[in-house]
């Protein structure tokens, strides 16, 4: 049976979409049935950063409210890897979340995992979306504005009683960028329990995904290489700590600035991005 996997943020703006998208690129890599669903009612995104937005018919609102079968809802993207959007025009409030929950149990059978992008924020729809998780990820960047509502998301799952999550460093600098927090400073400002890994800040990433491009996660530089290490330390159950995760970063951050000019004639060769600069 299925994990349902919720990926969650305090802010908007965090990557935690991409995030989404990755992870669950890494895990099909591996061998993993994924499916990838969008919890964002309203403001969805993830159709695009997958490059499949004009082939969306339905989503799980259509699906949760017996408008449609699932089969008619989910897309295939790549091998073990299938997507199930939001609607763009009904949010969370028009929904109940037990329905969502209905539709996501049938689906288990089918699948590894489950990975639900949250909305940012706290309302309705986070709140139903980590209810319904049987594990969670906290994504959060370097500055003191995502630590802060973070940290106010923490505070209401431990309200509930919610503690089966692992926080995400994303977006994460070097220590000579300024404006920045290091790693060590999140950590100590956070004290998470459980560190679900470190990704690094990588222009090649901001690029693929504006293209609707980022299923090969061997070609995203650095941070393709830590979302690989962190998806393969989540299957083996492994955890690393902070300075582990410096340690790995600063090995492979040149090697994933070296591929700024490929992946920028990469990026003008895509269909989606060919098309929406059209």
């Amino acid at each position: 049976m299925g994990q349902i996997i919720t990926l969650a943020s305090g802010k908007g703006g965090v990557g935690k979409t991409v995030v989404t998208a990755t992870f669950g690129a890494a895990l099909a890599e591996r061998g993993q049935r994924v499916l990838l669903l969008d919890g964002d009612m309203g403001l969805r995104d993830l159709d695009l950063v997958l490059g499949v937005e004009d082939r969306v018919l339905f989503d799980i609102f259509d699906v949760a409210t017996g408008r449609c079968f699932e089969e008619d809802a989910i897309l295939h993207i790549a091998p073990n890897l299938d997507f199930m959007p939001a609607s763009q025009r009904y949010r969370w409030e028009e929904l109940e979340g037990d329905a969502v929950l209905t539709v996501l149990e049938d689906l288990r059978d089918r699948y590894d995992y489950l990975l639900v992008d949250s909305p940012a924020g706290i309302g309705k729809g986070l709140m139903y979306t980590l209810a319904m998780a049987d594990r969670i990820f906290l994504v959060v960047e370097p500055t003191w504005v995502s630590l802060r509502d973070t940290d106010r998301v923490m505070h209401y799952m431990h309200e509930d009683r919610m503690f089966h999550y692992a926080v995400i460093f994303n977006n994460f600098h070097n220590a000579q960028t300024p404006g920045y927090l290091t790693a060590e400073e999140m950590a100590d400002q956070m004290q998470p329990e459980h560190l679900g890994g470190i990704l690094p800040h990588a222009p090649e990433v901001v690029a693929q995904s504006q293209a609707g491009n980022v299923m090969n996660v061997a070609q995203l530089g650095a941070f393709g290489k830590a979302m690989t290490q962190m998806v393969d330390d989540f299957l083996a159950g492994r955890e690393r700590s902070v300075k582990e995760w410096s340690r790995f970063i600063d090995r492979h951050y040149r090697a994933g600035e070296g591929n700024r000019s490929r992946i920028a004639r990469r990026q003008s060769q895509s269909a989606a991005w060919r098309r929406r600069r059209g």
